[in-house]
C-alpha cells in the first residue's frame, strides 16, 4: 500500500472518529486550552498559571485565530500531527505494522487538548527516520522533550544510536545541524520556567526523582489497570512474536542501532513514568496515558520484521485488521474516562486469583472508591482482596463485611499499606513495594466498630467464614430478606448457619428472616452477649421477624443449624 494511500485511509478514519464523538476537555486539557487562548490572542501566560509548556498549545493558537473552538483546533490539530506521522511511518514501514501502531489507544485522544497525540506521533516520526534521516530524528525527540522535559534523554539515546550504525555521521553537517536543534528545543521548557518562575520546571520536584521499586518501575507496561500490554493485546502480541522471531531467525537484528535505541529509550520513558506523583491519573479511558509514549518505540523492530519476513508480511494482514477493529471500539473517543472502576481482567484478578495481582496502593484503593478517593481501608465486594491501612494498633482497620482477622506486624505499622488475600482457610498478607508510601486516611465509616471486632472475629472464625458468602439484605437468596429502622446489615451466610451484623438499630428494629432449616440465633449487644436470650427459626413458616434490642449501636447475630 502506498503511503499516500495509507494516510487517506487513516484520515477518513480519524475523520469518522471525530464525527461520531464530541470533543471534550480531559485530564488537564484546561490548561492546554487556557494556553492556547492566551497565545492566540497575543499574550503570553501569567507567572504561574500554568504546569504546562506553551509548545503544543502554540500549534494550536493559529487555528484559534480562525475562529474556531478550542477542542475544534486541539482536535485538527492532533489529525493533522497523527496524520503526518502516519506518512511519515508508512514511508519506511508496511502498513500492517502501522495499522498495529496507530489504530490503538491514541485514538482516544485524537478530539482532546491533551499532548497524547503530539508525543505519540513525535516519537512515531523519530523513531521511523532513525535510520535515513537521523537529524530529523534527532530535532523530533526535542520536539517532544518540550512538554516533557524528562524526555529529553532521548535525544542522547538517538544520537549514539545513529552514529553507532553510522559513525560517518560524525562527519555530516546535518546531524550536528539536528543535534543542535534537538539541543535547543529539549531547553527551551527548563530555560523558560528558570527565567520566569526561577524553577527549571513546574512538573516535578526534587522529591519526586528517586529510585523506584520494580512494581512501580512496570506498572505503564503491565499493570491490568493502567498498563498497556494488557489492554492492547495485539499490538503486544506483534511485539512479543516479532521479538521471538528476530531472536531465533535474525538475533543480529536485535542489536541494530534502532531498536536498541527503542529499548533503551523504553527503559528510561518507563522510569519517568513511575516516578509520576499521580499513577492513577484521570484523563485516560483507563489505562495510563504515559503507555501511549511506549507505542511508537515499536516501529524500529517492525522495520527488521520487514526485511526478515519481506513478501510473507501480507500474513500480518489478519492481525493488522484485528488491530484495527479492536483499536476502534476500545478506544474510540467518545468512550468515557474509565479510570474509577477496575478493568474487566483486574476485577477477575482480585475476585477469582487475589494474590495474583498487588497492584500499587493508589490504583487499587481509586478503582473500588472512585478518583482521587485516598481512603482506607477498601475491599473487593466479596472480600477477595482488602488493602489495609497501617495504624500502629490505634484503630480497627478490617472494613465492613469482611471478617477480620489478625495481622502481621509490618501491616501494623503506621503508614503501611498491606494486601489481605483471601485463601482457602482465611487470608494471606502482602505488602506492596512502593518507594514513596502514599498519605491515605482513614475511613472510620467503612470499618467495623472498635467494640464490635473483637465479637466479629471471634464469632466469624467460629463459623468457619472461609466456607461462608457476603450477601445484600434483600438479595434472593439471602436469609435476611429485609430489615426495619436499621441502619445497615453486614450478612455472612452458608446452608446450614449465617452471621447478621445490624449497625445504628433503632427503637422498634427487627429483621425479616426466610431459613430452610432450623436455626437457633444468638444475639451480642455492645456490652457483652445476651445470655439466655435466643431465638428459633423454624423452615416452612416463610418470613419470620427477629426483634432486636434497641436502640443499640449494634447487634450481631449468629444462627446455626439446631
Amino acid at each position: 500500500m502506498r503511503p499516500a494511500v495509507a494516510t487517506v485511509l487513516f484520515a477518513c478514519l480519524l475523520l469518522s472518529l471525530a464525527a461520531t464523538s464530541t470533543p471534550r476537555v480531559a485530564g488537564d486539557g484546561a490548561e492546554y486550552v487556557h494556553l492556547a487562548s492566551r497565545l492566540a490572542a497575543g499574550q503570553l501566560p501569567g507567572a504561574g498559571e500554568s504546569r504546562h509548556f506553551i509548545f503544543y498549545p502554540a500549534l494550536a493558537a493559529p487555528l484559534l485565530t480562525l475562529g474556531l473552538t478550542a477542542t475544534a483546533a486541539f482536535t485538527i490539530l492532533n489529525g493533522l500531527l497523527l496524520a503526518a506521522a502516519l506518512y511519515v511511518t508508512a514511508s519506511r514501514l508496511h502498513w500492517t505494522w502501522c495499522a498495529i501502531v496507530f489504530a490503538g489507544p491514541i485514538l482516544w485522544w485524537l478530539d482532546k487538548p491533551h499532548t497524547e497525540p503530539f508525543t505519540f506521533a513525535i516519537y512515531a516520526i523519530a523513531f521511523a527516520l532513525l535510520e535515513s534521516a537521523p537529524w530529523w530524528s534527532l530535532v523530533a525527540a526535542g520536539a517532544a522533550a518540550t512538554q516533557n522535559p524528562g524526555n529529553a534523554a532521548l535525544v542522547g539515546i538517538l544520537a549514539v544510536a545513529a552514529v553507532a550504525g553510522k559513525t560517518s555521521l560524525l562527519k555530516d553537517r546535518r546531524f550536528w545541524a539536528g543535534l543542535a536543534v534537538a539541543a535547543a528545543l529539549a531547553a527551551l521548557h527548563p530555560v523558560y520556567y528558570l527565567i520566569r518562575l526561577g524553577t527549571p520546571s513546574r512538573l516535578a520536584s526534587a522529591g519526586d526523582v528517586r529510585w523506584v521499586t520494580l512494581q512501580e518501575y512496570v506498572a505503564v507496561l503491565v499493570d491490568p489497570n493502567v498498563g498497556l500490554l494488557p489492554q492492547v493485546p495485539v499490538y503486544a502480541a506483534a511485539v512479543l512474536a516479532g521479538t521471538l522471531l528476530l531472536a531465533f531467525r535474525a538475533p543480529r537484528r536485535l542489536a541494530s542501532p534502532g531498536v536498541v535505541a527503542a529499548a533503551m529509550s523504553a527503559a528510561w520513558l518507563a522510569f519517568v513514568a513511575a516516578t509520576a506523583t499521580n499513577v492513577n491519573h484521570g484523563g485516560t479511558p483507563g489505562l495510563s496515558r504515559y503507555a501511549t509514549w511506549f507505542i511508537p518505540l515499536a516501529v524500529p523492530l517492525f522495520q527488521e520484521l520487514d526485511r526478515v519476513l519481506a513478501r510473507r508480511i501480507i500474513w500480518m494482514a489478519l492481525p493488522a485488521v484485528a488491530a484495527v477493529v479492536l483499536g476502534v471500539w476500545a478506544f474510540h473517543p467518545a468512550r468515557p474516562e474509565a479510570v474509577d472502576r477496575p478493568t474487566r481482567l483486574a476485577s477477575f484478578l482480585w475476585t477469582r486469583h487475589p494474590s495474583f495481582d498487588n497492584p500499587l496502593p493508589e490504583i487499587f484503593a481509586e478503582r473500588l472508591r472512585g478518583l482521587d478517593e485516598n481512603w482506607l481501608p477498601v475491599a473487593t465486594p466479596g472480600c477477595e482482596k482488602v488493602l489495609l491501612p497501617g495504624r500502629g494498633g490505634r484503630d480497627s482497620v478490617w472494613p465492613m463485611p469482611c471478617a477480620p482477622v489478625s495481622v502481621p506486624a509490618r501491616c501494623q505499622v503506621a503508614g503501611a499499606t498491606c494486601y489481605a488475600n483471601r485463601t482457602k482457610t482465611g487470608y494471606a498478607f502482602v505488602s506492596p513495594r512502593v518507594s514513596m508510601p502514599q498519605a491515605f486516611r482513614l475511613a472510620r465509616g467503612a470499618t467495623w466498630p472498635r467494640s464490635a471486632e473483637p465479637f466479629v472475629a471471634d464469632a466469624l472464625a467460629s463459623l468457619a467464614w472461609w466456607n461462608m458468602d457476603v450477601r445484600q439484605a434483600g438479595d434472593p437468596d439471602a436469609v435476611i430478606q429485609s430489615s426495619r429502622h436499621v441502619g445497615h446489615v453486614v450478612i455472612w451466610q452458608a446452608a446450614n448457619r449465617f452471621f447478621a451484623f445490624a449497625v445504628d438499630v433503632r427503637p422498634d428494629a427487627e429483621l425479616v428472616v426466610q431459613v430452610t432449616q432450623e436455626m437457633s440465633v444468638a444475639l451480642t449487644i455492645e456490652s457483652g452477649p445476651i445470655e439466655g436470650t435466643r431465638v428459633r427459626l423454624r423452615p416452612g413458616l416463610g418470613r419470620q421477624a427477629i426483634r432486636l434490642p434497641s436502640p443499640q449501636p449494634w447487634v450481631m447475630l449468629v444462627a446455626e443449624a439446631r
